[in-house]
């Protein structure tokens, strides 16, 4: 599929766990026409799913679909048709809604190795990944903490920059996927100077911000209330500002955690550090948030929810993270072709 600023990209959605949320918002975002304005979407993943999916909606509501074998045939679909690469990969009977299974989690291993797969190959520009259930991949064989180390080991690509997107609110996570206590021991003058400045980098690259202002948010309350609440403000974060700033870089802080979102929210800063899991999700999680593992070989999103088992196949799930994910792909992507890379 060759580059073009004059095409849509196109981006694939894979389902993510069939016994979740996933595919309900996965249809749901597909027919968005705000999503349809901005991109091509193509579902990865069974087509039994998709049409079991579709079976408890509204028949008025419910959109056409078509199957395909190979990605590049959506080029001969011209149509409000919902465009599904079928993988043939999970039986009816071998899973259940709501409920975690081995089938399940393996339908959404080969969903994704798929997806990685064609974006490779170059016949779809972006991904963005279904919620799956972490337990199901590692039923399935795939013993990684989350999918974006699935996806990197994939694409064999380098550690990722784990960005989050709600509203105004940018973030990027310096840990993520590990207990509190080792994230604290993670918190050091190299790592932050990492972070800041990779995320400042991204920024202007993806964003296209000439030289985005960052604040790193504290570790502890107050900012170590000068030393008496922790040191690690002292000894580690605001050495690795200063490096940063001579180096020419617009980043501030250690800024108070408790004011360091709303403020980028409100768009003091183009962009917020988050030290640990919690710290940088729980402010995103009422904006909806999606997220962009920034730095692969090939683009890639997730909506910032999980598998929501226990509203699953009920048609009540909110696509407005998917939504996001999917606007946010289809840009990124944009910007890339039209850079031609």
């Amino acid at each position: 599929m060759p580059a073009s600023p004059s095409r849509l990209p196109v981006v694939a959605i894979t389902l993510g766990d069939p016994a979740g949320v996933g595919p309900e918002v996965a249809l749901k975002g597909a027919i968005e026409a705000g999503v349809r304005a901005e991109c091509r979407p193509i579902l990865v993943g069974a087509a039994s799913v998709v049409e079991r999916t579709l079976s408890t909606w509204d028949p008025a509501k419910r959109p056409d679909v078509v199957a395909i074998k190979d990605a590049s045939e959506i080029d001969g679909i011209n149509s409000n048709a919902v465009v599904v690469l079928d993988t043939h990969n999970i039986d009816d009977a071998e899973w259940e809604i709501g409920k975690l299974s081995r089938a399940g989690g393996t339908a959404a291993a080969e969903d994704t190795e798929t997806a990685v797969r064609i974006a490779l190959e170059g016949k779809v520009d972006a991904i963005v990944s279904g919620p799956v259930n972490k337990q199901g991949l590692q039923l399935a064989g795939r013993d990684y903490p989350g999918q974006t180390e699935f996806i990197q080991a994939l694409s064999k690509g380098p550690k990722p920059l784990k960005i989050l997107v709600g509203g105004k609110l940018r973030v990027a996570q310096m840990t993520s996927h590990m207990s509190l206590a080792a994230a604290v021991g993670k918190v050091t003058k190299e790592n932050v100077l990492d972070i800041a400045t990779r995320f400042s980098d991204a920024l202007k690259n993806a964003w296209g911000i000439e030289k985005p202002r960052i604040a790193v948010s504290a570790l502890n309350p107050h900012a170590g209330d000068n030393g008496l609440l922790g040191k690690e403000e002292i000894d580690e974060i605001e050495p690795a500002i200063r490096e940063a700033v001579s180096r020419g870089y617009d980043i501030v802080g250690p800024v108070p955690a408790d004011v360091s979102f709303m403020q980028g929210e409100e768009g003091r800063y183009d962009g917020v550090v988050s030290l640990y899991h919690d710290q940088g999700t729980i402010p995103l999680k009422r904006l909806k948030f999606a997220s962009v593992a920034y730095g692969l070989p090939v683009i890639r999103t997730t909506p910032g929810h999980g598998t929501a088992y226990d509203i699953a196949g009920k048609g009540t799930a909110d696509a407005t993270a998917m939504i996001g994910a999917l606007q946010l792909a289809a840009r990124l992507a944009r910007q890339r072709l039209e850079k031609g890379a």
